[in-house]
Parts: C-alpha cells; structure tokens; sequence
C-alpha cells in the first residue's frame, strides 16, 4: 500500500481537492479484501477527499481471504464498488 503522496500521484485524483494531491493519510480497511489496493484521505488546495484504489485480479494471493475476480457475478468483482 502506498504511503506518500508519491505513489498515489499516478492514480485519477478527485477534482474535488483542486487537481493536485498535497498530502495522504492512509485510512484503516480489510486488508483481508484483494479487490482494494488502498484507501487514504487526500488533501490538496481546494480540500479534501477520500480516494479508495480497486485493484484487478492479479493471481491467486494466498495472504488474501476474500480474493477478487473479472467476473461481474463475483461476490468480489473487482469494479463493483466504482459501478456503484
């Protein structure tokens, strides 16, 4: 999981905070979740946002319990949370 504001810059930042990430706080969440790559409070010069990362399927992770899938029917497809 990224810590720095560093290694989140790649990812699609909230127009909500002014374009620019300033400062990240990762937040606690299941890390038992393969479908999630991270979540971090983000700040930047219009304010603040939450920004959670989804993560594909990228083989099977045996440190993981709820591993995820391509597939839309999944109980843990990968992109359900961005569709909601």
């Amino acid at each position: 999981m990224p810590l720095n504001v560093e290694d989140i810059s790649p990812v699609s930042v909230p127009p909500a905070i002014g374009g620019a990430v300033l400062a990240a706080e990762p937040l606690r969440h299941g890390q038992a979740n393969a479908a999630t790559g991270g979540i971090w409070r983000v700040r930047g010069p219009a304010g603040t946002a939450i920004l959670k990362v989804a993560r594909h399927p990228a083989g099977a992770d045996p440190a993981k319990a709820f591993p995820t899938s391509d597939e839309p029917a999944h109980l843990n497809y990968w992109r359900r949370e961005t569709f909601a």
